[in-house]
């Protein structure tokens, strides 16, 4: 699958939906499918004008969902954020009133140099001739080591190292795994865990471009109203409203939804609030 490269400075795959900016690993963000959907609509079309029209039909509608311009333009709103979260000084996503929208595409190009890294031969072997050498450079070292008279000892101490080193790996990997964040469910995002409840918004909602906003909005309110989870129970929250540089003025939606099997199954205690944050 193509990756895009944006102003010689970020990275778009959208087989993992990642963005990161070159050189730096630790900058990478994974969009959401709605805002993946709608990157690479722009990415594909060449600098071309995209009615709304278009935009709704292909980014919502033919996947189910609702669609309304209030809903692309806080995507669009979203998406130019986290461009700038990860140090894109360009405008990239241009509006072209009364028409649609457009991609700079002067700043897109694909990236090729994966392809380039491991030529392969029609056997489909590798033909890179420093693993050739390495290779070989292992034989002769294993059999010096075993023409040594106390290589018996040095394979042992070898083989107890990396016993250790793999222990190590093992224990790395189970950390990680056990200190995930909960996934996905059943078209929910993930936002994050207090007081032990875990909140969710709708994958549909404008929320999911504004994480951190969102969270700011919602936090409070769980704080104040001492929201509480029996066991597989989660929080999902929804927002309708906007924000202006990080302010928030609108309606907050917030229900306790039941799990089982990975699935939400009913929804209850519903509650609607009135909110405006002026924090940034």
């Amino acid at each position: 699958m193509k990756k895009y490269i944006i102003d010689n400075q970020l990275l778009y795959n959208p087989e993992d939906r990642s963005l990161v900016r070159i050189g730096d690993d630790l900058s990478r963000m994974v969009l959401t499918h709605i805002s993946s959907r709608l990157f690479c609509l722009f990415l594909e079309s060449d600098g071309s004008i995209i009615p709304r029209d278009t935009i709704l039909q292909k980014v919502w509608d033919e996947h189910s969902m609702i669609s309304s311009s209030n809903n692309l333009n806080n995507y669009i709103s979203g998406l130019r954020k986290q461009l700038i979260s990860l140090g894109l000084e360009i405008p990239l996503i241009i509006t072209e009133p009364k028409l649609g929208f457009r991609i700079n595409a002067d700043a897109v190009s694909i990236d090729t140099s994966v392809d380039d890294l491991y030529p392969v031969s029609a056997k489909g072997e590798t033909t890179d001739k420093t693993e050739r050498d390495q290779r070989s450079e292992t034989a002769d070292v294993t059999a010096a080591v075993s023409a040594n008279p106390r290589s018996t000892l040095w394979r042992w101490s070898a083989a107890g190292g990396i016993f250790c080193l793999l222990a190590l790996v093992l224990f790395f990997v189970v950390s990680l795994s056990t200190n995930d964040e909960p996934a996905d469910v059943g078209g929910l995002q993930y936002v994050f865990t207090q007081n032990g409840c875990r909140f969710y918004t709708p994958d549909s909602s404008f929320a999911v471009g504004f994480m951190k906003d969102s969270r700011k909005v919602i936090s409070p309110l769980a704080k104040k109203y001492a929201f509480s989870c029996p066991p597989d129970n989660i929080i999902v929250y929804d927002l309708f409203g906007f924000f202006d540089d990080s302010r928030y003025s609108g309606t907050v939606l917030i229900a306790r939804c039941k799990m089982d099997n990975g699935s939400v199954i009913s929804c209850k205690s519903n509650f609607i609030f009135s909110v405006r944050i002026d924090e940034k």
